[in-house]
Protein backbone atom coordinates (compact mmCIF):
# COMPACT_ATOMS: atom_id res chain seq x y z
CA UNK A 1 0.00 0.00 0.00
CA UNK A 2 2.82 2.45 0.76
CA UNK A 3 4.06 3.19 -2.92
CA UNK A 4 6.56 5.53 -4.45
CA UNK A 5 5.31 8.79 -6.01
CA UNK A 6 7.52 11.02 -7.43
CA UNK A 7 8.27 14.00 -5.50
CA UNK A 8 7.15 16.36 -8.43
CA UNK A 9 3.63 15.27 -7.81
CA UNK A 10 3.56 16.18 -4.05
CA UNK A 11 2.24 18.92 -2.79
CA UNK A 12 3.27 19.95 0.73
CA UNK A 13 0.52 21.91 3.01
CA UNK A 14 2.39 24.24 4.09
CA UNK A 15 5.78 24.18 2.16
CA UNK A 16 8.13 24.55 5.11
CA UNK A 17 11.73 22.82 5.25
CA UNK A 18 10.84 21.12 8.69
CA UNK A 19 8.05 19.45 7.12
CA UNK A 20 10.00 18.58 3.86
CA UNK A 21 12.18 16.84 6.09
CA UNK A 22 9.65 15.04 7.49
CA UNK A 23 8.73 13.82 4.47
CA UNK A 24 12.18 12.39 2.85
CA UNK A 25 12.11 10.40 6.18
CA UNK A 26 9.43 8.34 4.34
CA UNK A 27 10.07 9.53 0.68
CA UNK A 28 13.42 8.44 0.40
CA UNK A 29 13.40 4.76 -0.15
CA UNK A 30 16.45 4.06 1.14
CA UNK A 31 15.47 5.95 4.46
CA UNK A 32 12.10 3.54 4.78
CA UNK A 33 13.86 0.71 4.51
CA UNK A 34 16.88 1.44 6.61
CA UNK A 35 14.88 3.08 9.36
CA UNK A 36 11.71 1.71 9.68
CA UNK A 37 10.13 -0.79 10.96
CA UNK A 38 6.80 -2.84 10.11
CA UNK A 39 4.60 -2.75 12.32
CA UNK A 40 1.16 -4.37 10.96
CA UNK A 41 0.91 -8.01 11.75
CA UNK A 42 -2.24 -9.16 13.83
CA UNK A 43 0.13 -9.77 17.23
CA UNK A 44 2.63 -6.70 16.88
CA UNK A 45 1.72 -3.10 18.68
CA UNK A 46 -0.16 -0.81 16.69
CA UNK A 47 0.87 1.74 15.01
CA UNK A 48 1.63 -0.03 11.41
CA UNK A 49 4.85 1.44 11.28
CA UNK A 50 7.71 3.24 12.94
CA UNK A 51 11.09 4.57 13.18
CA UNK A 52 13.29 4.63 16.28
CA UNK A 53 15.70 6.91 14.23
CA UNK A 54 13.34 9.54 13.53
CA UNK A 55 10.50 9.53 16.72
CA UNK A 56 7.98 8.86 14.05
CA UNK A 57 5.18 6.74 13.61
CA UNK A 58 2.85 6.03 10.98
CA UNK A 59 -0.54 4.59 10.57
CA UNK A 60 -1.94 2.83 7.57
CA UNK A 61 -5.51 3.48 6.51
CA UNK A 62 -7.84 3.00 3.14
CA UNK A 63 -10.49 4.90 1.94
CA UNK A 64 -13.16 5.24 -0.78
CA UNK A 65 -16.51 6.64 -2.05
CA UNK A 66 -18.42 3.63 -1.91
CA UNK A 67 -19.08 2.72 1.75
CA UNK A 68 -22.12 3.91 3.71
CA UNK A 69 -23.94 3.21 6.49
CA UNK A 70 -27.87 1.33 6.84
CA UNK A 71 -30.04 0.40 9.57
CA UNK A 72 -26.77 1.31 11.78
CA UNK A 73 -24.33 -1.07 9.64
CA UNK A 74 -21.70 -0.04 7.70
CA UNK A 75 -21.80 -1.29 3.73
CA UNK A 76 -19.26 -1.35 0.77
CA UNK A 77 -20.98 -3.32 -2.53
CA UNK A 78 -17.57 -2.29 -3.61
CA UNK A 79 -15.71 -4.26 -1.19
CA UNK A 80 -18.24 -7.37 -0.90
CA UNK A 81 -18.11 -8.10 -4.25
CA UNK A 82 -14.36 -8.01 -4.44
CA UNK A 83 -14.59 -10.36 -1.88
CA UNK A 84 -16.94 -12.46 -3.64
CA UNK A 85 -14.92 -12.50 -6.89
CA UNK A 86 -12.15 -13.32 -5.08
CA UNK A 87 -13.36 -16.21 -3.41
CA UNK A 88 -14.87 -17.77 -6.58
CA UNK A 89 -11.56 -17.08 -8.37
CA UNK A 90 -9.64 -18.96 -5.23
CA UNK A 91 -12.12 -22.26 -5.82
CA UNK A 92 -10.59 -22.55 -9.04
CA UNK A 93 -6.83 -21.77 -9.25
CA UNK A 94 -5.80 -23.19 -5.93
CA UNK A 95 -3.94 -26.16 -5.21
CA UNK A 96 -5.31 -29.19 -2.91
CA UNK A 97 -3.71 -26.88 0.08
CA UNK A 98 -5.74 -23.83 -1.05
CA UNK A 99 -2.97 -21.98 -2.38
CA UNK A 100 -2.77 -19.34 -5.82
CA UNK A 101 0.72 -19.19 -7.26
CA UNK A 102 0.06 -15.28 -7.28
CA UNK A 103 -1.13 -12.27 -6.14
CA UNK A 104 -4.92 -11.48 -6.92
CA UNK A 105 -5.75 -7.88 -8.23
CA UNK A 106 -9.10 -7.85 -8.40
CA UNK A 107 -11.31 -4.20 -10.12
CA UNK A 108 -15.14 -5.03 -9.09
CA UNK A 109 -17.74 -3.83 -10.62
CA UNK A 110 -20.93 -3.55 -8.50
CA UNK A 111 -23.47 -2.85 -11.32
CA UNK A 112 -24.93 -0.31 -8.71
CA UNK A 113 -26.09 2.84 -11.24
CA UNK A 114 -23.26 5.73 -9.97
CA UNK A 115 -25.13 7.56 -7.26
CA UNK A 116 -25.96 4.22 -5.70
CA UNK A 117 -22.00 3.37 -5.93
CA UNK A 118 -20.25 6.19 -5.32
CA UNK A 119 -21.11 10.16 -4.45
CA UNK A 120 -19.53 13.13 -2.45
CA UNK A 121 -21.63 12.29 0.63
CA UNK A 122 -20.32 8.38 0.72
CA UNK A 123 -17.02 9.91 0.13
CA UNK A 124 -17.24 12.09 2.91
CA UNK A 125 -18.50 10.14 5.33
CA UNK A 126 -16.46 7.48 4.72
CA UNK A 127 -13.33 9.43 5.19
CA UNK A 128 -14.90 11.25 8.46
CA UNK A 129 -15.28 7.60 9.53
CA UNK A 130 -11.84 6.29 9.00
CA UNK A 131 -9.43 8.87 10.16
CA UNK A 132 -11.77 9.21 13.74
CA UNK A 133 -11.81 5.67 14.31
CA UNK A 134 -7.84 5.67 13.85
CA UNK A 135 -8.07 8.68 16.10
CA UNK A 136 -9.59 7.31 19.10
CA UNK A 137 -6.39 5.19 18.81
CA UNK A 138 -3.84 7.45 18.81
CA UNK A 139 -3.21 7.48 22.81
CA UNK A 140 -2.79 3.54 22.34
CA UNK A 141 0.24 4.74 19.77
CA UNK A 142 1.67 7.27 22.22
CA UNK A 143 1.96 4.18 24.92
CA UNK A 144 3.78 1.82 22.92
CA UNK A 145 6.14 4.71 21.66
CA UNK A 146 6.32 8.12 23.64
CA UNK A 147 7.54 11.17 22.56
CA UNK A 148 7.07 9.72 18.86
CA UNK A 149 5.41 12.24 15.92
CA UNK A 150 2.12 11.10 14.78
CA UNK A 151 1.50 10.71 10.94
CA UNK A 152 -1.64 9.05 8.81
CA UNK A 153 -1.06 7.54 5.58
CA UNK A 154 -4.30 7.75 3.73
CA UNK A 155 -5.07 5.97 0.30
CA UNK A 156 -7.69 6.85 -0.92
CA UNK A 157 -9.56 5.21 -3.86
CA UNK A 158 -11.92 7.29 -5.14
CA UNK A 159 -12.39 9.02 -7.87
CA UNK A 160 -11.96 12.80 -8.99
CA UNK A 161 -15.17 14.89 -8.01
CA UNK A 162 -16.41 18.36 -9.81
CA UNK A 163 -18.66 20.84 -8.54
CA UNK A 164 -21.13 21.09 -11.23
CA UNK A 165 -22.72 24.63 -12.17
CA UNK A 166 -26.34 23.58 -11.44
CA UNK A 167 -28.03 20.98 -8.45
CA UNK A 168 -29.55 19.02 -11.62
CA UNK A 169 -26.02 17.78 -12.60
CA UNK A 170 -25.78 13.87 -12.98
CA UNK A 171 -22.52 11.87 -13.21
CA UNK A 172 -21.41 12.35 -16.80
CA UNK A 173 -21.63 9.36 -19.46
CA UNK A 174 -18.44 8.77 -21.06
CA UNK A 175 -17.16 11.30 -24.11
CA UNK A 176 -20.57 13.64 -22.10
CA UNK A 177 -19.04 17.27 -21.30
CA UNK A 178 -19.98 18.63 -18.48
CA UNK A 179 -19.54 22.43 -16.99
CA UNK A 180 -18.19 22.96 -13.63
CA UNK A 181 -14.87 23.37 -11.44
CA UNK A 182 -12.66 20.65 -10.27
CA UNK A 183 -12.76 19.81 -6.93
CA UNK A 184 -10.00 20.36 -4.57
CA UNK A 185 -10.07 18.11 -2.24
CA UNK A 186 -6.73 19.59 -0.26
CA UNK A 187 -8.71 22.83 0.48
CA UNK A 188 -12.09 21.39 1.09
CA UNK A 189 -12.94 22.67 4.61
CA UNK A 190 -15.26 19.19 5.30
CA UNK A 191 -12.43 16.82 4.80
CA UNK A 192 -9.95 19.38 6.64
CA UNK A 193 -11.42 19.39 9.65
CA UNK A 194 -11.04 15.21 10.08
CA UNK A 195 -7.60 15.96 10.88
CA UNK A 196 -6.16 19.57 10.98
CA UNK A 197 -5.90 20.96 14.50
CA UNK A 198 -6.23 17.13 16.02
CA UNK A 199 -3.94 15.29 17.89
CA UNK A 200 -2.37 14.11 14.56
CA UNK A 201 0.96 15.74 13.39
CA UNK A 202 0.58 14.43 9.88
CA UNK A 203 -0.99 13.33 6.95
CA UNK A 204 0.18 11.93 3.82
CA UNK A 205 -3.32 11.70 1.60
CA UNK A 206 -2.42 9.58 -1.65
CA UNK A 207 -4.96 9.57 -4.46
CA UNK A 208 -3.62 7.52 -7.18
CA UNK A 209 -7.31 7.23 -9.33
CA UNK A 210 -8.24 11.29 -9.34
CA UNK A 211 -8.12 12.00 -13.08
CA UNK A 212 -10.55 14.55 -14.72
CA UNK A 213 -10.83 15.05 -18.65
CA UNK A 214 -11.36 18.43 -20.03
CA UNK A 215 -11.77 20.05 -23.20
CA UNK A 216 -8.97 22.53 -21.82
CA UNK A 217 -5.61 21.96 -20.89
CA UNK A 218 -6.24 20.54 -16.93
CA UNK A 219 -4.73 21.56 -14.27
CA UNK A 220 -2.34 18.77 -12.48
CA UNK A 221 -3.96 17.16 -9.57
CA UNK A 222 -1.40 16.10 -6.82
CA UNK A 223 -0.39 12.49 -6.32
CA UNK A 224 -0.17 13.27 -2.71
CA UNK A 225 -0.99 15.44 0.15
CA UNK A 226 1.63 15.94 2.46
CA UNK A 227 -0.54 17.86 5.49
CA UNK A 228 0.91 19.83 8.87
CA UNK A 229 -1.77 19.42 11.22
CA UNK A 230 -1.30 21.52 13.82
CA UNK A 231 -2.11 24.75 11.53
CA UNK A 232 -4.78 25.05 10.06
CA UNK A 233 -3.96 26.15 6.49
CA UNK A 234 -5.23 29.02 4.57
CA UNK A 235 -8.01 29.40 1.85
CA UNK A 236 -10.46 26.57 2.49
CA UNK A 237 -12.99 26.30 0.23
CA UNK A 238 -17.12 25.16 1.86
CA UNK A 239 -18.23 22.97 -1.32
CA UNK A 240 -22.32 22.49 -2.29
CA UNK A 241 -22.70 18.93 -1.25
CA UNK A 242 -26.06 19.18 -3.54
CA UNK A 243 -23.81 20.02 -6.47
CA UNK A 244 -20.89 17.85 -6.05
CA UNK A 245 -20.32 14.92 -8.95
CA UNK A 246 -18.53 12.06 -9.33
CA UNK A 247 -16.57 12.52 -12.64
CA UNK A 248 -16.96 8.41 -12.58
CA UNK A 249 -20.23 7.14 -14.51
Amino acid sequence: MLQYVPYCQTLLLPNRIKDRKVFSKIHNQQKWKTHWINSSAKNALPPDFYSDKYKLMLEVMRVDDHGYKKNGKYRNPTYERERELENNIRSCVSDERGYISSDIFIVANTGLPSEEDHNYNFYLENFKRVIEKHRKKIAKYKQNHPGYKVLFYVFDESSAYFLAKDKTAKTPKPGEIVLGEHHLYWRDKAFLSAFMETEIDYVIWYTPFKMIATVEPCIELPKVCFFYCKKQIEKNIEYDIERMVSVEA
